[in-house]
C-alpha cells in the first residue's frame, strides 16, 4: 500500500473561464459571418428571383428587405452576446450551455417564417437565415471555450 492519501493527490485545474474580450470577440465573429452569409443568402435569391414575402395571419404582405436581414441577424447575436458575458461571470458553465441554447433558438424560429403565408421559396430562404444564424452562434461560440 502507498504512503500516499487522497489528500496528497493533485487538485484538478479549475474550470477556465474565458475573458470578456474572448466571448465579445466570440460574440462579434458570430454576428459577421451570420450577417455575410444571411445578406449573402438574400441577395441570392434575389438575383434567382426568390421573392421575400411573408403574410402573417391577418395581416398584409411584408416584404423582408435587406435592412430587416441585417436587423434580424443582429439584434439576436447581440443579446445572445450580452447573456453570454453575463452568464459567464455568474457560472462557467453557461458558457458551455449557452452556444446550444442560440443553436436551439435558431433551428427553433424556422418555424416562423415557415408558418406564414407568402411563396415557399422565400419562406425557406428566410428559415435558412435563421438556421444560419444559430449555427454561426454555435460554432463561434464553442470555439471561445476551447
Amino acid at each position: 500500500m502507498s504512503a500516499h492519501t487522497i489528500a496528497d493527490a493533485p487538485l484538478a485545474a479549475p474550470v477556465a473561464r474565458p475573458g470578456v474580450s474572448t466571448l465579445v470577440t466570440a460574440t462579434v465573429r458570430a454576428a459577421v459571418v451570420a450577417l455575410v452569409a444571411n445578406v449573402l443568402v438574400h441577395t441570392l435569391a434575389r438575383v434567382a428571383g426568390v421573392e421575400t414575402v411573408l403574410t402573417p395571419p391577418g395581416a398584409a404582405p411584408v416584404t423582408v428587405a435587406p435592412f430587416a436581414v441585417v436587423t434580424m441577424t443582429l439584434v439576436p447575436v447581440v443579446v445572445g452576446g450580452v447573456a453570454l458575458v453575463l452568464f459567464a461571470r455568474v457560472s462557467p458553465g453557461s458558457v458551455r450551455a449557452l452556444p446550444w441554447v442560440g443553436l436551439l433558438i435558431g433551428v427553433g424560429t424556422v418555424v416562423m417564417p415557415l408558418s406564414m403565408g407568402g411563396d415557399l421559396g422565400g419562406r425557406l430562404v428566410l428559415a435558412a437565415m435563421h438556421v444560419i444564424t444559430g449555427v454561426a452562434w454555435f460554432v463561434s461560440v464553442r470555439r471561445a471555450r476551447d
